[in-house]
């Protein structure tokens, strides 16, 4: 099956006021309930998705392109195109743009059970 992905605004991510552009793949249905997002972020230069816990899955992001700081459990981490980041099941994380060109990734968050 192929069709247009669904774009949205999203503001105040954990508690942030900045807008992340979200373009979601699939849907859990589609993803068989084993995973709840799966899609491409956009943030433009200083938005962040905010510091927050992971409880009852992981996530991984997939950096597709720009420069960011990723920081797990408060170690802050460079990121560019090509990288992987990754947060485990109760662990904090958030990720900010730093760079003039949009940070582009591909997110999915797997269910832990």
């Amino acid at each position: 099956m192929v069709r247009k992905s669904i774009i949205e605004i999203i503001t105040n991510t954990a508690g942030e006021k900045d807008a992340v552009i979200w373009e979601n793949a699939n849907t859990p249905e589609e993803l068989l309930n084993k995973c709840s997002l799966f899609g491409r972020m956009t943030l433009k230069k200083g938005c962040r998705v905010g510091y927050h816990q992971h409880s009852g899955d992981i996530e991984s992001y997939y950096i597709i392109s720009g420069k960011g700081i990723y920081n797990c459990n408060g170690l802050d981490t460079e990121v560019e195109s090509g990288d992987m980041a990754y947060v485990s099941n109760g662990d904090y994380h958030d990720l900010i743009c730093t760079s003039e060109e949009n940070l582009v990734v591909m997110a999915l968050i797997v269910l832990d059970n």
